[in-house]
């Protein structure tokens, strides 16, 4: 009975075995092979008088050979991939793994998978995904120029209708001005998210760190909206921390980008209640900072299932949204990858009906090489001190001097539209002159860009 059984365990094991897709080899210590499944004939076209004379060194090159030989122990039972020669010659690509039965390598298991297809899938795939990622860039090239080139009339249009708006006009006319005003910058917008997102999308935004004035960056920032919110007739709140350094050195041209993108979102979703925007330090080690930025809303919020997506691309809490309020679905997404590139987070709280919480921290650094100069209210952070500013307005005309002449004009508009920041109000002529500047940098006209820089130079009697 007992011998019954055994045979029987015997035969369950070779059926098994025959039933294996890849070759498996049984050999002897002098490389004979004693034993192997159909598989092996398959693939190989020896048959059963072949194997019985063969042995593994036949099956291999010279060098994989060594692989088996008593020395090289050492590589049992890991994958090592070679090429197996058939009967007719010719050969495929195979991982193999050998394993040692016993102390005394009495003998050994050779298991043999073909990766032949496997190989000419992923070089299938790699091709194809050159292929896409040369589409991709087509199409990010396409985006970042269209983009580009839409900006240049747009601001063109917004000179002119900021022109008639000086001129002499009745009340209905100004009215319609101001119309044409909100629509161009609804569309410089749209324009400008889907150039970032372009130049996101194939990695060329740079982060730009620069000396700023913390506090009248923070009263510019509100004072843009602070109007729109009032004009709703909603509640505005700003609480800034006070130990905050009054000079930083961070990318405030794309922070601000970020808190523009939320307190959109904020006064567009909100009709009554109240719009909260809070700075607070998050950790501080030495001159290193990390403030945590957040604007709260009593807005329409969002659903839980909705929330996962939304810094995703083209993706708004409700596809209703987009009817009734427009917008690209953009921003969130934007704003993330602006926060990632800058070393930060952002996270985001709501409850539908209830309103949301949008916060993000950035990692800045203070800059000693201004002394620090205590603000005498934080309530009044709109205070800018002259000395100031011209050392501020001074560095950022070096930097723009460097970024014409290496013809780095994307830089040199970002640089252009600080200077406007800083100058607009008190000093109209040096921002009419940047304008001036920033549109000869859009257009790259090269002897335009020097006359203008240099118009501006002398306006700042630099």
């Amino acid at each position: 009975m007992r011998d019954i059984v055994e045979e029987l365990r015997i035969q369950s094991y070779k059926s098994a075995l025959h039933c294996i897709d890849e070759i498996v080899l049984f050999y002897a210590d002098d490389g004979k092979i004693v034993n192997w499944n159909m598989q092996t004939v398959s693939e190989l076209f020896y048959d059963k008088d072949d194997m019985s004379r063969i042995t593994m060194q036949d099956l291999f090159s010279k060098q994989a050979a060594m692989f088996f030989e008593k020395g090289k122990q050492d590589a049992r039972g890991k994958a090592v991939q070679m090429p197996v020669y058939r009967k007719n010659g010719t050969c495929f690509p195979a991982e193999v793994k050998h394993f040692i039965i016993g102390n005394e390598y009495a003998f050994g298991i050779c298991i043999i998978k073909n990766i032949e297809e496997l190989l000419l899938q992923q070089e299938k795939n790699r091709s194809l995904q050159e292929e896409l990622n040369q589409a991709r860039s087509a199409k990010d090239s396409f985006l970042a120029n269209v983009t580009h080139e839409l900006r240049t009339p747009l601001n063109g249009m917004k000179g002119m209708a900021n022109l008639l708006l000086s001129g002499n006009l009745d009340s209905s006319q100004v009215d319609t001005v101001k119309t044409m005003m909100n629509c161009f910058d609804t569309m410089e917008k749209i324009v400008t998210d889907i150039l970032d997102y372009s130049k996101l999308a194939a990695g060329k935004m740079e982060i730009e760190e620069h000396p700023f004035a913390f506090y009248p960056w923070v009263e510019d920032v509100m004072k843009v909206h602070r109007g729109l919110i009032e004009n709703k007739n909603i509640a505005f709140e700003s609480n800034v921390d006070s130990t905050i350094p009054s000079h930083l050195i961070g990318d405030s041209y794309h922070l601000t980008q970020v808190i523009n993108n939320l307190f959109t979102n904020a006064i567009k979703f909100t009709t009554q209640g109240r719009i909260v925007f809070d700075i607070a330090v998050q950790s501080n080690v030495g001159n290193q900072w990390e403030l945590l930025f957040s604007i709260t809303d009593t807005g329409i919020g969002i659903s839980k299932e909705k929330k996962e997506e939304l810094f995703q691309s083209f993706v708004q809490g409700d596809p209703s949204i987009t009817r009734k309020y427009g917008g690209t679905g953009l921003g969130l997404s934007i704003c993330k990858k602006l926060v990632s590139l800058m070393g930060g987070t952002i996270q985001a709280e709501s409850e539908l009906h209830k309103g949301s919480r949008f916060y993000f921290t950035v990692p800045l650094t203070a800059d000693t090489a201004i002394v620090e100069e205590k603000e005498p209210e934080v309530e009044k952070p709109h205070v800018i001190h002259e000395e100031t500013k011209s050392l501020s307005l001074i560095k950022l005309m070096e930097q723009l001097a460097l970024c014409i002449d290496f013809e780095s004009y994307e830089k040199a508009e970002k640089i252009v539209h600080m200077i406007k920041d800083m100058t607009k109000g008190e000093q109209n002529e040096i921002s009419k002159k940047a304008f001036r500047l920033e549109l000869a940098l859009r257009k790259s006209d090269t002897n335009k860009i020097k006359t203008q820089y240099l118009e501006l130079c002398r306006t700042c009697n630099l």
